[in-house]
């Protein structure tokens, strides 16, 4: 019995002990978010985006490397660390939010002129915005994101088309979000009503016809644009857009700029370099999700029967299969039809599946092992945060 009291009473201590450096925890984390805080302030006044990743990847390192990893593994250190590294960028946003609005009401510090723009918007300044396809999916997230920045948007549907010249005429942005197949046609009908010193950019997933058409059809500045999303994020934060600067260099910066302040990561690129890249995350993607479901479907499996016998990860490529399928056809035929990488890719992609079905056929280990030897140091550079990464996604999966 005294056993029993001693070891109730060591549980109470050690309990109390843990909340008592939790609360210490706490504390440091409020000092950390406070520093953060300034750090936001300074951001907003030297043009530093709030979304650091090589910065941020140097603290993980850092970390990791202090820790002897006993009791705390690198995936769990890094999970620890990811949330503490929103939550401070969540601050930052909250300050660069409140220098936005001011003290008082918005209107009393920036007011949208009268007359078209002379020059580069400065700090505070409202441009006029137009999207033309804005009332899709796509185009509204913009409409939201360019509204909560201060700047005037309109959108502009079909129904529109015998206004665009009187609508486009003083906008300082151009935007289109229209379907892959229209796109170059819409551009052809809009590009000789926007003004020079306009911007134009589109929202589709490739770039090389769009860049041209906008450079063919109009006489402003051009920027590719590619958002590496779906419109139904939570939060545009730590979220990728791809931009291929086609002419003009005046619109780059503030584009960069108003993205950065958001937490949104800038790649620049070519539209030839970007539809490459295309081909494979995003076309070669598509196409293994939709390679299973057609084996899936041939072997004649229950997909709720599979899921039963399913790995974390296994689960997450059914669902995958049936969100790809609940949504718009047309677009996944565009995304594989009309990138013209595509062509040498699907070439490649061919050559290995014979290859590996071939070793595997012939149960050939020795040539098995060398293929696998070989992607594992060509990916060696990334292998450390891709399995602390893929572990804590498998934690994520499993309590889905």
């Amino acid at each position: 019995m005294i056993g029993a009291q001693n070891q109730v009473q060591r549980l109470q201590e050690l309990r109390d002990n843990i909340d008592t450096i939790d609360l210490e925890i706490l504390r440091l984390l409020e000092k950390r978010m406070r520093y953060s805080k300034e750090i936001g302030a300074l951001k907003k006044g030297s043009k530093v985006d709030i979304y650091q990743p090589q910065r941020e990847e140097e603290v993980y390192r850092r970390l990791t490397s202090l820790s002897n990893g006993e009791l705390l593994s690198d995936g769990a250190l890094r999970s620890i660390f990811s949330e503490i590294m929103s939550a401070s960028r969540s601050v930052q946003e909250s300050v660069l939010r409140s220098a936005d609005r001011g003290d008082n009401d918005f209107d009393q510090h920036t007011r949208y002129r009268e007359g078209p723009l002379n020059g580069m918007p400065h700090d505070g300044q409202r441009i006029r915005i137009s999207i033309v396809g804005g009332k899709g999916q796509m185009g509204s997230l913009f409409k939201h994101f360019f509204e909560e920045k201060g700047h005037l948007v309109e959108v502009l549907g079909k129904e529109d088309e015998p206004f665009f010249e009187e609508r486009l005429k003083d906008s300082d942005i151009v935007i289109v979000s229209v379907p892959i197949n229209v796109t170059a046609e819409v551009i052809k009908k809009i590009g000789s009503c926007i003004k020079p010193e306009s911007l134009l950019m589109d929202l589709t997933s490739i770039k090389t016809e769009p860049v041209k058409a906008m450079l063919s059809f109009s006489r402003c500045e051009v920027i590719g644009t590619h958002p590496l999303f779906g419109p139904k994020i939570s939060s545009l934060k730590g979220q990728t857009v791809v931009l291929t600067p086609a002419r003009g260099k005046s619109w780059l910066p503030w584009l960069l700029d108003i993205f950065g302040s958001a937490g949104i990561i800038t790649t620049i690129s070519t539209p030839e370099r970007h539809d490459l890249l295309m081909a494979l995350t995003q076309c070669i993607r598509h196409l293994n999700t939709m390679i299973l479901s057609k084996l899936i479907r041939e072997v004649g499996l229950d997909p709720q029967q599979i899921i039963k016998y399913s790995t974390p990860i296994f689960k997450a490529e059914i669902w995958w299969i049936g969100r790809l399928f609940s949504q718009d056809p047309a677009l996944y035929a565009d995304l594989q039809m009309k990138n013209p990488e595509l062509t040498e890719i699907l070439k490649l992609y061919s050559n290995a599946v014979d290859e590996l079905v071939s070793m595997i056929s012939k149960k050939n280990r020795e040539e098995f092992f060398k293929f696998f030897k070989a992607s594992r140091q060509y990916f060696g550079s990334i292998q450390d945060t891709a399995v602390a990464k893929s572990d804590k996604l498998v934690d994520e999966i499993v309590k889905l």
